[in-house]
């Protein structure tokens, strides 16, 4: 039995004589399976790893041998094949752990020779290639030149183009225009149309993207103060949530906004976006993986991703880049219009969503990757580079620890969530009222119980999002700021002095986070999206009630007694306007405060002239025969 191994030309030139020499006699071979890697390692510790794991296979692969060949022959050639598999296993389980010793001897030699030239390479700012198994010079611009080659949608299981493109024709299944293809008319109110500015029969990507626009300029971070915008936002996110959905959509076209229920829930790909991934911070961290992957419309391919992420890193260099050497072509004179210029970039990038959280995490990364790159070539024996390495490595350990635990508490959260869904629907079932219909509000049938355990789940999901985002900020800028002070387009000094200007834009970017109240936990702002995001919650929780108290058997308003603290007050008189601007869940609540406990009608507009009918006249609990 021979031992397949990687990256030996010598074995493979004797392999290949001994086949020549004898051409008839039989060889056990391993297809695509290498056993033991001789590959080059790039330094002492590479190469105890690599023999570690030599040994490490050569010992189970004994034993296995051992265990598992007996058997075999035993099951194809009985007694006389369990003995000479008992006795190959044997030699394989000496031969092997052997073999494996040898192979971690001459790994562990040929790191600690190595490990000089990796020292030196090091220390030239050269890198090591994986694949070549040899030290190379980066270069910032060609590495640019290769990335901005590559077609994410080529050779994408065939699927690319629809799945990134599906946005381009009326076929698109994710709402698209099929709406008014279907009818073939235009739709009865344009009013959502003209909120996000796109056309009746506009795609659902086009949708996205207008809404994503105008979220950001209307975001409530970015006009603090300003009730008008605060409620455009509003009516932005509402038009959105109906266009984004294909059914809803529909109901829309055919009979307007009166047929619809005045809650939606926010799509949680352009909630990611538009939170977590402001377009004002893209020029330093880019769009978050988290963003990418939203926007793929539900199609999510790794290797989309894979290339996106590349395009990021490089273009966020080439940012950075562009940035030092303003700095560094203003020399000393000009060092002070360069930090006025970025002090006032930190004041507006701290007041976007998240802003003081989103810069606080960029300053810490630049500063402790500048840090590690000017201690290494300034300090005695490298030795300040060594401890910010090690400052970078406990930051990271401190986000991954933290994405760990909120994803933890986000897997408990689901499972709560995921139990006071299924006990409404086996309510439901023994009631025998079916599932919630298409278009209704799915939070009118939920207890006030229900509604609050939902309500406190949400920050939860919300901080691990943030906590994740984090990690992947983190390691974006690591690979970000390495080609910025490895890149060997420019000399030494220059890289040096990108790593002081690094340095500097840390400081003033920590500076302005912290007078902000900006850190990594997002506790405050969580809280503060959540009363923004989900002000359905409060009315949802208030309508519950209501039904809980006006509807059951044992209510004062139900049996007709007065509670203890005297009548009841008369329902409110609305206007007919009044009326129509208020959401189902709060017209049904009305009915039932009328005395009518049966609905049968459909739209919210006969709800609407119902409730009016029963404010105009004095006859209450009769007119449900009538409905």
């Amino acid at each position: 039995m021979s031992v397949a191994t990687q990256g030996d030309p010598a074995t493979a030139a004797a392999a290949a004589a001994a086949a020549d020499a004898n051409p008839q006699q039989p060889s056990f071979e391993m297809p695509e399976f290498e056993m033991f890697s001789t590959r080059r390692p790039r330094n002492l510790v590479a190469g105890i790893s690599s023999g570690c794991k030599s040994m490490l296979k050569g010992a189970l692969s004994g034993v296995v041998g051992l265990v598992a060949a007996p058997i075999v022959g035993g099951k194809d050639n009985g007694v006389p094949g369990f003995f000479a598999g008992l006795a190959t296993g044997l030699v394989g389980c000496v031969a092997l752990p052997v073999t494996g010793a040898a192979v971690a001897t001459l790994q562990i030699g040929r790191g600690l020779v190595n490990t000089a030239e990796a020292v030196l390479e090091s220390a030239n700012g050269k890198d090591w290639d994986q694949e070549k198994r040899e030290w190379f010079e980066y270069n910032l611009q060609i590495e640019a030149d290769k990335v901005r080659a590559l077609d994410e949608f080529a050779h994408d299981d065939g699927n690319g183009p629809q799945g990134g493109r599906s946005g381009g024709g009326g076929s698109s299944s994710g709402g698209g225009s099929s709406s008014t293809a279907l009818n073939g008319r235009a739709p009865s109110d344009t009013k959502y149309y003209d909120l996000l500015g796109v056309r009746a029969d506009a795609s659902s990507e086009e949708i996205k993207k207008a809404y994503y626009k105008r979220a950001l300029k209307l975001h409530p971070d970015k006009n603090p103060g300003d009730e008008a915008k605060a409620a455009e936002f509003q009516s932005v996110s509402e038009a959105y949530q109906v266009l984004a959905d294909a059914t809803m959509r529909s109901r829309y076209d055919s009979h307007g906004a009166a047929s619809l229920d005045g809650n939606q829930w926010m799509d949680a790909g352009v909630f990611f976006t538009m939170l977590f991934g402001s377009e004002r911070f893209e020029p330093y961290i880019g769009k978050l993986a988290l963003a990418s992957a939203a926007s793929m419309d539900g199609t999510i391919s790794m290797r989309r991703l894979s290339i996106k992420q590349q395009k990021r890193e490089v273009g966020l260099a080439l940012h950075l880049c562009e940035l030092c050497q303003n700095s560094i072509d203003g020399g000393a004179d000009g060092q002070e219009a360069f930090e006025a210029n970025i002090r006032a970039e930190a004041k507006d990038l701290v007041n976007v969503s998240f802003g003081e959280c989103l810069l606080y995490v960029v300053a810490e990364l630049y500063a402790c990757r500048a840090d590690e790159y000017v201690g290494a070539k300034e300090s005695v024996l490298g030795v300040d580079g060594h401890l910010a390495a090690f400052k970078t490595t406990r930051v990271s350990w401190q986000n991954h620890a933290a994405a760990a635990g909120a994803g933890i508490r986000a897997a408990g959260a689901a499972i709560r969530t995921f139990n006071t869904v299924r006990e409404l629907a086996d309510q439901q079932r023994q009631q025998g009222e079916g599932a919630t219909p298409s278009g209704q509000d799915p939070l009118g049938s939920l207890t006030p119980d229900q509604l609050k355990a939902t309500q406190e789940n949400l920050p939860i999901f919300l901080e691990a999002i943030w906590h994740v985002s984090v990690v992947d900020i983190e390691r974006t800028l690591t690979a970000v700021t390495h080609k910025l002070c490895r890149d060997h387009a420019v000399d030494e000094m220059r890289r040096l002095q990108r790593a002081h200007v690094l340095k500097q834009i840390a400081a003033i970017f920590m500076e302005e986070a912290l007078a902000k109240g900006g850190s990594k936990d997002p506790t405050k702002k969580v809280t503060d999206m959540v009363q923004m995001i989900a002000p359905q919650f409060a009315g949802a929780t208030e309508a519950a009630s209501g039904s809980t108290s006006g509807g059951g058997g044992s209510g004062a308003a139900a049996n007709g007694t007065p509670s203890p603290s005297g009548p009841p007050e008369p329902p409110k008189v609305y206007s007919i306007d009044e009326l129509r601007t208020l959401p189902v869940r709060e017209l049904k609540a009305l009915l039932r405060s009328h005395g009518v406990s049966e609905v049968e009608v459909v739209e919210k507009e006969e709800l609407v002239q119902v409730i009016y009918a029963l404010q105009q006249s004095a006859i209450k609990p009769e007119v449900s025969s009538c409905l």
